[in-house]
């Protein structure tokens, strides 16, 4: 008989426990913000906010090329992203055979978009400027500012720093006169801080990539007083049904970003 009489109470106390449990399950989940589902980076499925305003949500954008085919026809409401960047050229002749489709799809899907240019060294610095801005033709005001991807892989002449450095000054100023954008440079910590290390690089907003999950990108030296202004976070790790592609967050919120490319 004791042990009948206890039943009734332990049942009580299990069903007060297991509800002040599923209280709070419920409350995280809550709290825990919007973010794209990406199979292989748990540290990206949360928002990485403006460190400035920790309450901002952060927005979010995917780099696409040839590579990803007609990822365009892919993307939905549940993907979560704000801007699409498009490969437009590389070097002085190489122009994306998707660019032209994935142009037109951004800006009717609603998105920012940009376009980038892969700078190779064995072109000048004006003819790599020159084929990116025949390819894309007119920047309208609501793009991102034009933005040149100058990393290891394109170095293809092993070009010495002095000489990489004097044909990339010469490509970032003919765009911007042409333009009348400031450009946006693209690269990896690592040949940034090698190659791109003087104050004149930093009056270019930084596109930074770093996959080493922390919850801020490491900065080149040249821009660490003005800091980052998008994050590739993921190499390639982003899913748009089974296309991969690269995972980016920009820096601040949305009227952040519509006051960045007013000013840019």
């Amino acid at each position: 008989m004791k042990n009948l009489f206890f039943i009734p109470i332990a049942i009580l106390v299990f069903s007060f426990f297991f509800s002040c449990s599923s209280t709070e399950q419920e409350s995280n989940i809550t709290d825990t913000p919007k973010a794209p589902e990406i199979s292989t980076d748990a540290d990206v499925k949360t928002a990485n906010q403006d460190s400035n305003n920790p309450t901002t949500e952060a927005i979010y954008g995917i780099d696409i090329s040839k590579y990803q085919g007609d990822i365009m026809n892919d993307i939905t409401d549940k993907d979560d992203i704000s801007f699409i960047i498009c490969k437009a050229s590389g070097g002085s002749t190489e122009r994306d055979p998707n660019f032209k489709n994935n142009w037109k799809k951004v800006k009717s899907g609603g998105y920012v978009r940009g376009a980038y240019h892969f700078y190779y060294t064995s072109s000048s610095g004006e003819d790599n400027a020159k084929n990116f801005l025949n390819t894309v033709g007119q920047f309208e005001a609501s793009d991102l500012p034009p933005i040149i991807d100058i990393e290891a892989g394109g170095n293809n002449t092993k070009a010495d720093k002095t000489d990489m450095d004097k044909e990339l000054k010469i490509c970032l100023e003919y765009i911007e006169k042409q333009t009348n954008r400031v450009p946006i440079i693209y690269s990896s910590h690592n040949f940034a801080q090698e190659n791109f290390n003087t104050e004149y690089f930093a009056r270019y907003p930084l596109w930074i990539a770093d996959y080493k999950k922390e919850k801020e990108p490491r900065i080149p030296d040249a821009w660490k007083e003005k800091g980052w202004v998008f994050w590739q976070k993921s190499g390639g790790d982003y899913k748009v049904e089974n296309i991969s592609t690269d995972f980016d967050v920009f820096n601040g919120d949305k009227k952040s970003l519509e006051d960045f490319i007013k000013k840019h």
